[in-house]
């Protein structure tokens, strides 16, 4: 059976996550956050620059294997995406219901793109990937949108 690593599953899912388009926010593309500073911390610092940048973090939730075999063996974990909207004047008249608006229909593209309807997008060896989670956290001049999917894969016992 294919077997894959949380890394490839994470570098394709953050692939597919930046080839989204942007109808609401003036075309403004989502873009992985890739610095050493925790990603809240760095966002929060920076708001200006913020806005659709994204992170995906394995929680490291692994279970015990569901099964396997002398070569791999099928784990289950949780990614958390989580992705920054700062709190400026980008999301039209109606204000927080405008940001809200965008960080839903931003949820439901994410979720399609990655999640159980993107199953045709996984690498080979990832076998699920479901949404167990959503949360707007919605506390200082950056609100986050906090997705925790359920990964599913099959990895090789080394």
């Amino acid at each position: 059976m294919p077997t894959t690593t949380a890394q490839l599953i994470r570098e394709q899912q953050a692939g597919q996550i930046q080839a989204l388009s942007s109808d609401q926010l003036g075309g403004v593309p989502f873009r992985e956050y890739d610095r050493l500073t925790p990603f809240a911390e760095w966002a929060e610092a920076n708001p200006a620059a913020a806005l659709r940048r994204f992170h995906i973090e394995d929680l490291a939730t692994y279970e015990i294997p569901l099964g396997g075999d002398s070569v791999s063996e099928e784990v289950t974990t949780q990614f958390l995406v989580s992705v920054a909207y700062p709190l400026d004047n980008r999301y039209g008249e109606d204000g927080t219901n405008g940001l809200v608006d965008a960080i839903n229909q931003d949820r439901r593209k994410i979720q399609n793109a990655i999640g159980i309807h993107g199953y045709g997008s996984y690498v080979s060896g990832h076998n699920r990937c479901a949404l167990a989670d959503s949360d707007i956290e919605r506390e200082g001049k950056v609100w986050f949108l906090r997705l925790t999917f359920d990964i599913n894969f099959r990895q090789a016992i080394n």
